[in-house]
């Protein structure tokens, strides 16, 4: 996944303005440079090193953040809500991502190699109200009833009784809105193996989140406007 803020780390405004949470500092590109690209991801490999990739510049993550955070909060979700992310890297997944951050919307992400059981601990102690995940999780719904009183989308395809991740996508309004967070509020929670024991919570608040982006500019700073970032 690559994720280039190379442009705004020219400018010295960028180190010194006092940003609350790092989806400012994307939506600072998304203004100042919209047909920038902004992703790149891998999607497929051919024979050989030949590998096809899915992109999006800043405008057009910005416009689809701003679908999913209007999808969202018709959905009735709302600031302080946790939401389960189980699917691979797209541009949907950070695009959603991004909306429920700057929403107030906690994402919540569980590493599905600690094994079932580990991972249905992790799904009761995220107190999470929803889940996006694909159909190879869902189609075992009925026989785990930690996942009973959760909202389900599926982010492959639709299926019975699940909606799609699409029915939280709403062009209606272009334009995203930023909640106000503070630095000690969650930006995202993240389940570890658990191979101690009881899977634990890595809780990131927007202060964390924001400091080590910024850190890590300060700490291996980029040659000029087309170094492309890759983590």
């Amino acid at each position: 996944m690559i994720f280039n803020f190379s442009e705004q780390q020219q400018d010295n405004k960028y180190m010194t303005k006092n940003y609350k949470n790092l989806s400012e500092i994307i939506f600072d590109n998304i203004n100042r440079t919209p047909e920038k690209e902004a992703l790149r991801i891998p999607v497929s490999w051919g024979n050989g090193r030949e590998i096809n990739y899915e992109s999006a510049s800043y405008s057009e993550i910005g416009k689809r953040v701003a679908a999913f955070q209007c999808g969202l909060k018709n959905a009735g979700f709302k600031p302080g809500d946790r939401i389960i992310l189980m699917f691979p890297p797209s541009i949907d997944l950070y695009s959603i991502m991004i909306a429920m951050s700057i929403s107030g919307i906690i994402p919540i992400f569980i590493d599905m190699g600690m094994g079932i059981k580990k991972f249905l601990m992790a799904v009761e102690d995220s107190k999470a109200c929803c889940i996006i995940s694909v159909h190879k999780l869902f189609k075992f719904r009925f026989l785990l009833k930690q996942l009973w009183k959760l909202k389900w989308y599926k982010a492959d395809r639709a299926g019975i009784g699940i909606k799609s991740l699409n029915a939280l996508f709403d062009q209606t309004n272009i334009i995203p809105e930023l909640y106000q967070t503070g630095g000690d509020d969650h930006c995202m929670i993240s389940f570890t193996s658990g191979s101690t024991g009881r899977p634990k919570g890595a809780d990131r608040t927007q202060e964390c989140v924001l400091q080590q982006h910024l850190k890590i500019k300060e700490t291996w700073p980029l040659n000029g406007s087309d170094d492309v970032d890759m983590t």
